[in-house]
């Protein structure tokens, strides 16, 4: 008991302190992945505000390139001291709309950084590309309306020359003229550079959730904020374009989970566990001591139980013994001998009683033993037939014998006695309707069979196991108005499987019948 009882608080503290660590780490996984995604979210949040200011930046620059394109002079002095004065411009071409470049002058004057500026856009300039996009219908939001004059438009042209990016901003002149004026290369570079820093540093875009990276189209890092994870870290990356003319640029994020919420999710969760693992433990404790001390009253109950039953016997013993002496001495006193009569059969069910109290106690102390003798079983069965037929004649029951087991075989008298009185007993509560019981039994080469059989209302299907079970009572029909402990067919099976035989309940037509079988063996084979 106290083993199985041991295993069940271990369970009530384990199976709980299991789930709640499963639950845990899985609380902590998904508040992880709540983090990550808000990372996530957040990063790019961010890269769409620095793709937006960078769009702006090249608004702004637009808007300048306009106005200083409309001021400025049109001839090649104008254009070339427009070069020299606006540090954002690299140089500048003019192409006529039918083709023809009124801008460097190819004829004579030509610089060699404006030589050079020619052969970084021939293409442009050859394939017409410049004219088909002025030419072509623009959106309104690329206009600038409020520097051009009616009719100019404008945009952007991306182009590239020995594995660089360069940017052009062309300008259509309502007399049909195009100007395309090409940035720096180093100053666009720059101020994009000073716009990534700008963002990166406001307060709400700490690095320390991760970094920033610009590259270009061959994989060339040329900007990178706060520095990079530690090895073994999981990194997540969200990657965005910019927004034309820079479309071949690519703008990166990585973004990590900072250590602090692992090590705190951790931290929380083994506090937790520890915390209700204390409790369980606590709670396992307090249940044992309990259950302790309950089974320990217990105990002292069932010892009081067996204390009072053993000293019971022996008064008992003498009433009944004093009670069949007065009755053979006052035989012609019917009145009398009949009151006797009522004390001896009253002395001998309290007797069996008392024994099935006291056997079953062994039983759960696994101290039920048998001691058998070489003897007659049928002489048995006379005795105990003779005790039981006058309360079972007064109940209406006739008790019929059929006794064939004339072999000698060993055996516990008593412990006999006393399966054949709980079944006896049993018929005498709950079968006199039936009128009638039999007690017969049989011999073959190894196994002496005792067969006690009622005309009662029997045995329900599918109890016939469990009447054998200690303090089951049957349907309410069968029970009403009949005491008892409850114990005596599991005493009594035990008895039987104590001598090495079996007490079962067999088939038959009417009422219920017992079948106790005792194997065949001399008493040495016996232990």
């Amino acid at each position: 008991m106290g083993r199985r009882l041991t295993v069940l608080l271990m369970l009530l503290v384990v199976l709980p302190t299991g789930l709640l660590a499963w639950l845990a780490i899985r609380g902590v996984r998904d508040e992880r992945r709540r983090v990550a995604d808000q990372l996530e979210a957040a990063a790019a949040s961010r890269l769409a505000d620095v793709d937006a200011r960078i769009a702006r930046l090249l608004d702004d620059r637009a808007r300048a390139l306009d106005a200083l394109a409309v001021v400025a002079p049109r001839d090649a002095d104008g254009w070339r001291q427009l070069v020299r004065q606006t540090p954002e411009v690299a140089q500048v071409a003019i192409q006529d709309a039918d083709g023809s470049l009124l801008f460097p002058p190819v004829a004579s004057g030509i610089s060699e950084s404006e030589r050079a500026f020619l052969r970084r856009i021939r293409a442009i300039l050859t394939e017409g590309r410049l004219l088909d996009e002025s030419s072509r219908p623009q959106k309104a939001d690329r206009q600038l309306k409020s520097s051009s004059p009616a009719g100019a438009v404008h945009g952007w042209l991306a182009w590239y020359w020995d594995t660089g990016l360069h940017v052009l901003f062309w300008r259509r002149d309502p007399a049909g003229w195009v100007a395309a004026i090409e940035l720096d290369r180093a100053r666009l570079l720059a101020d994009l550079l000073v716009e990534l820093s700008a963002a990166s540093g406001e307060p709400e875009s700490t690095v320390s959730w991760g970094r920033m990276v610009l590259t270009d189209s061959q994989g060339r890092t040329l900007y990178q904020s706060g520095a990079p994870p530690e090895e073994g870290g999981e990194v997540g990356i969200v990657e965005t374009r910019l927004s034309p003319p820079l479309a071949a640029w690519t703008l990166r994020a990585e973004y990590w989970q900072d250590g602090t919420i692992g090590a705190l999710g951790s931290f929380l969760r083994a506090a937790v566990l520890v915390v209700v693992a204390a409790v369980l433990v606590g709670l396992a404790v307090v249940f044992y001591r309990e259950s302790s001390r309950e089974l320990r009253e217990a105990g002292h109950r069932v010892r009081f139980v067996n204390q009072v039953s053993h000293e019971l016997r022996t008064p008992l013993t003498n009433i009944r013994l004093y009670a069949e002496l007065a009755e053979r001495r006052l035989a012609d006193d019917d009145e009398t001998r009949a009151h006797l009569e009522v004390i001896v059969a009253e002395s001998a069910r309290l007797g069996r009683l008392i024994g099935n109290v006291l056997s079953f106690a062994r039983s759960r102390r696994g101290e039920l033993a048998v001691h058998p003798v070489e003897g007659m079983i049928d002489d048995v069965l006379r005795s105990v037939a003779a005790q039981f037929r006058p309360s079972l004649a007064d109940r209406g029951i006739e008790l019929v014998l059929d006794l064939a087991a004339p072999r000698p075989l060993a055996f516990d008298p008593d412990a006999v006695e006393q399966v054949m009185g709980n079944l006896l007993a049993n018929v005498e509560k709950y079968a006199a309707a039936g009128g009638r019981a039999d007690i017969s039994s049989r011999q073959d080469d190894e196994v002496t069979t005792v067969r006690v059989a009622d005309r009662g209302p029997g045995i329900p299907a599918g109890a016939e196991e469990r009447v054998f079970e200690p303090f089951v009572r049957l349907s309410d029909r069968l029970t009403e108005g009949v005491s008892g402990t409850g114990i005596g067919l599991a005493i009594a099976r035990e008895l039987a499987r104590a001598h090495g035989g079996e007490l079962r309940l067999t088939s038959c037509d009417v009422g219920a019948c017992f079948t106790l079988e005792l194997p065949n063996r001399a008493e040495g084979g016996v232990r």
